[in-house]
This record gives structure tokens, sequence and C-alpha cells, in this order.
């Protein structure tokens, strides 16, 4: 029920903010398909890519490439966000200065925001920025009547209903769990607290 609700309340945020009526009423079946095939396409490329290895020619070991995976995978990303978000800037630029400083103030706050929260609370809760997560606020930033914007948004509508599928919503914030290192700090952080408390009452 909850991931029900959830859902519910983030597709009315993309029927509002992103603009997804307007896709569905011009060509619904195109546009739900776009969706359809970039779930089925990130759903192969993330259950596929972390389970590739490759051979070690010196050594002929199995070497396990998810690290290497991870890392094209992540400079694929940066490349085809940059692309998107310049012109997804330039197409907000074509609707007038005051919209343009309204859409790029939004994109900074939220990245600020974003930054703010690992800044301040990432050594006291554990953070994950799941895929459903990030991919929804894109979403909602693809909003623009125009056939890049709308890849872009089915897209990222894809790749959030695999999160969603997946892992449900799977929440983003937990307690860092506790290990050998920081008990043996915080036990050697009692024993001085102790050996100095007790020094203090024999002087």
């Amino acid at each position: 029920l909850e991931t029900l609700t959830q859902l519910c309340i983030r597709g009315l945020c993309l029927m509002i903010v992103g603009n997804v009526q307007d896709r569905l009423k011009r060509n619904p079946v195109f546009f739900v398909a776009q969706i359809v095939g970039y779930t089925a396409l990130f759903g192969a490329i993330y259950e596929t890519c972390p389970r590739k290895s490759l051979a070690n020619s010196s050594e002929g070991d199995p070497v396990n490439s998810s690290i290497a995976a991870a890392v094209a995978g992540w400079a694929t990303g940066i490349l085809v966000a940059g692309f998107a978000l310049y012109n997804h800037v330039v197409l907000a630029r074509s609707q007038g200065p005051r919209y343009f400083r309204f859409y790029v103030g939004a994109l900074i706050t939220t990245v600020f925001a974003h930054v703010v929260l690992f800044v301040l609370f990432s050594r006291q809760i554990e953070i994950h920025i799941h895929h459903y997560h990030w991919s929804f606020i894109l979403s909602c930033a693809c909003c623009f009547p125009h056939p890049l914007s709308q890849w872009c948004q089915a897209m990222c509508i894809g790749i959030f209903l695999h999160g969603v599928a997946v892992f449900e919503f799977d929440p983003m914030f937990s307690a860092l769990p506790a290990t050998e290192q920081g008990a043996q700090m915080l036990g050697q952080t009692l024993h001085e607290g102790v050996s100095n408390l007790t020094s203090t009452s024999l002087t």
C-alpha cells in the first residue's frame, strides 16, 4: 500500500511538473512504448554488467569487472546527462528569461540541497541515493515539448520504474553499522575518559 501511495504521488508530480499529461495526449502509445523499452533496456544492463568477468592475460585468473563496468557506466552517464542538461538549458532559455531563471534556479537548488545533505549528515548516517530517486528528479526536469526532452524523460521514467520494481522505495537513509575500528575507538575514548577522571579525583 505504501509503494502504491508513493507511486500515485510521484505520478501526480510527473503529470504536473514533468508535463507528462501533454505527452500522453499527443501520442500516448509511442510515449508508453518508449518508457517500456527503456525500462527493459536498463533492467538488462543492470542485471548483466555486474556479473561480467574478464580474463587476466598475465595470470589467467578471472577478474571481476564490476568496478570497470561501474566506471564506464558512470562516465557514459555523465556524458549523456551533460549533453541532455545543456540542451534542456537551451530549451529553457527559449521559453523566456523569467522561465529560464526559474528553471536554472530549481536545478541549482536541487543539486545544492543534495550536496548539503551529504556534507552535513554523511558521517552520522548512511546515505544511498537510489536510482529511483535521481531518475525521478531528472524526469521532472525533462518537461519541454521537444523530441529530445521526451526521449530523456522516457528514459528517466524507465529507470525510475525499474528501481521501484526491484527495490520498491528502499529508504535512502540508514544508521551506520558499528565497525570493529569504531568499537575500538569508542573503547579507547572511554578508557581515556575514565583515566582522566581517576587521575583528577586522586589529585
